[in-house]
């Protein structure tokens, strides 16, 4: 618990410093009399920059995935929505098959219906993040159905 809540911190104090370095314009960015003389493809990829309230989210989306991963299992209390990679009857050999999803870098855990009852009953589901917001979700899942076919959003209580 204090490993994940470690991370979390870590996480939190990295994002807030990208977003002071995003606010202050990151000492990288040109001075007026320079931008007058800017091409419109750089003022274009300029606008397209994430807004800090884009950055902080995405960076506790990040840190909420990191804790899950670190527990391997749903954070206590936690509410939203992730990718299921696998369901299976025998938690061992869900357990066994997140860890080798995690030895092939992508963050995973275990689900045990036994702890969410509204998934159903003596199912294990191999998860992977987890999402406040079903779409970011389901791109996750899109990406990771390269690797796990069949991957798919779960919303989870």
């Amino acid at each position: 618990m204090a490993a994940a809540v470690g991370a979390l911190a870590l996480a939190t104090l990295v994002s807030l410093g990208l977003i002071l370095d995003a606010l202050s314009g990151g000492g990288d960015r040109p001075q007026a009399a320079e931008r007058s003389s800017e091409r419109p493809a750089a003022r274009a990829a300029e606008r397209e920059r994430p807004s800090a309230q884009r950055a902080l989210w995405e960076y506790k989306a990040r840190a909420r995935r990191q804790l899950a991963s670190s527990a391997g299992t749903w954070p206590a209390g936690q509410v939203g929505y992730t990718v299921i990679l696998s369901s299976m009857s025998d938690e061992q050999i869900a357990e066994d098959f997140a860890q080798d999803v995690e030895e092939g870098g992508v963050d995973a855990g275990v689900l045990s219906t036994d702890d969410h009852p509204a998934l159903g009953s003596g199912v294990y589901y191999v998860f992977s993040g987890v999402y406040e917001d079903e779409l970011e979700a389901g791109e996750a899942a899109t990406e990771l159905s390269a690797g796990y076919p069949g991957a798919y959003t779960q919303y989870v209580e």
